[in-house]
């Protein structure tokens, strides 16, 4: 049995430090992954409310998945971009990192795969 996964569109998020083509390491000798901060304008309500609705979502499956409790390295939440950040990129923004040792689809506008 997998966890659920879950799939959020918006037009309106933005990539801060992709690393999305090649995994890396955070660390010297750490473990190479992919990972990538996500982006999404506080303006944003529509999208806002959309990914909440699906970290939520995420986080009761992985709930459901692992028995009836969040396991403690399951992290769904934004993070303030004003409060935390202090950089004019994450400025006026809610960001989440993402992170996985599987490498992501990456797809443009249209849908056709970015190799």
């Amino acid at each position: 049995m997998q966890s659920a996964k879950v799939k959020v569109v918006s037009n309106k998020v933005r990539f801060s430090y992709a690393n999305v083509f090649q995994a890396k390491a955070a660390m010297e000798g750490g473990t190479p992954k992919y990972s990538v901060s996500i982006l999404i304008p506080k303006s944003d309500k529509e999208g806002v409310a959309k990914f909440n609705k699906a970290l939520e979502e995420t986080k009761q499956a992985n709930i459901n998945y692992f028995g009836g409790s969040v396991p403690k390295n399951l992290k769904v939440y934004f993070r303030d971009g004003d409060a935390e950040k202090d950089d004019p990129i994450y400025a006026g923004h809610y960001f989440f990192n993402a992170l996985s040792s599987e490498k992501p689809g990456v797809f443009d506008a249209d849908k056709n795969a970015i190799l």
